[in-house]
């Protein structure tokens, strides 16, 4: 006996904490990736919407695309599987939401512009494939933007975590599968 507990109490103690760790696994360590809850930009804030169940996912991406390795290795699988404009939407936002953090709002602009005219209008070159609902709420925001300047930073974190989410559902598994067990193992660790 070990702290009182019995075997089966102890099988039941061990198989509780393997649980909790994979919940942290799976739940806290992606959300702590995006760890910036609260964006400042010109002195407003943005809140960056961290309940939505996608944000797991997008998390684990991130950090297969962070890597210059296995980004390269990501990039050429999405080439063979037809959504490379999915992913080149994902690495123009992170390079947007750089942009808000340091440049001018004029910059600012000009780079929603182009993301606009790029990824999410109809007809687009590389249009991304996501809800008409959010797709018609960044245009309207668009619309909107045409007397001011300033765009919010958080315009386009719907149509990522979208994207995000379609290409996990999607690519995730079947690129995991790929990968050799050593190299699982350093994305997974």
């Amino acid at each position: 006996m070990l702290y009182g507990l019995n075997k089966d109490g102890l099988m039941i103690y061990a198989n509780l904490c393997g649980i909790m760790l994979i919940l942290m696994i799976n739940f806290a360590f992606p959300i702590w990736l995006v760890r910036n809850r609260n964006r400042r930009h010109r002195g407003k804030v943005y809140a960056t919407n961290l309940s939505s169940p996608q944000t797991v996912k997008s998390g684990r991406l991130l950090a297969i695309i962070k890597d210059e390795e296995f980004g390269k290795k990501l990039e050429d699988f999405c080439r063979e599987n037809y959504c490379l404009d999915s992913l080149y939407f994902i690495y123009f936002v992170l390079e947007f939401l750089k942009d808000v953090e340091t440049k001018e709002t004029d910059d600012i602009s000009q780079s929603f512009q182009r993301g606009l005219n790029q990824f999410i209008l109809p007809f687009s070159r590389l249009e991304v494939n996501i809800s008409s609902k959010c797709r018609q709420r960044i245009v309207a925001s668009q619309s909107s933007q045409q007397g001011s300047q300033e765009v919010p930073s958080d315009i386009f974190n719907e149509a990522f975590e979208e994207v995000a989410g379609m290409l996990y559902e999607n690519l995730y598994t079947s690129f995991m599968r790929r990968l050799k067990p050593l190299e699982k193992a350093m994305i997974s660790g």
